[in-house]
């Protein structure tokens, strides 16, 4: 029987691909392959604070508030990652790897300093 998860909940959900034989696909909980579980958050439009579907609307998890009713949507979130350089990480079918780390100053009256990151995204289908 499907159960609702409130919105801020950590849930352990297979997110990567760690190299091994006997399995293929999506198999870690460990989404930068440093060793460690990865709990996901589950938040929605709502909690967020963005409207990540375009639609103008930032929507609840529950719509109606009828338990599993087919109108639930959540939104996936991954907490901050420390990455090295060149270290990749997954989520689901997007890998991200950080190519370099730099200082960017803008033309501006408080000379103010921003990181930027470069990274290299790609797609990954991965078969189950």
């Amino acid at each position: 029987m499907p159960i609702l998860v409130k919105s801020g909940s950590h849930i352990l959900i297979p997110m990567a691909h760690q190299a091994d034989p006997t399995y293929r696909g999506i198999n870690s909980f460990d989404a930068a392959n440093q060793g460690v579980q990865d709990a996901v958050r589950v938040e929605s439009e709502k909690t967020l604070g963005m409207d990540i579907d375009g639609d103008g609307i930032q929507s609840s998890m529950d719509t109606d508030g009828t338990d599993v009713s087919g109108d639930e949507s959540v939104v996936l979130v991954l907490d901050n990652k420390k990455l090295s350089q060149d270290g990749t990480l997954q989520f689901f079918d997007n890998v991200v790897t950080l190519r370099n780390v730099f200082t960017a100053r803008r033309a501006s009256y408080t000379k103010s300093v921003t990181m930027k990151a470069e990274v290299q995204r790609t797609a990954k289908r991965t078969r189950i």
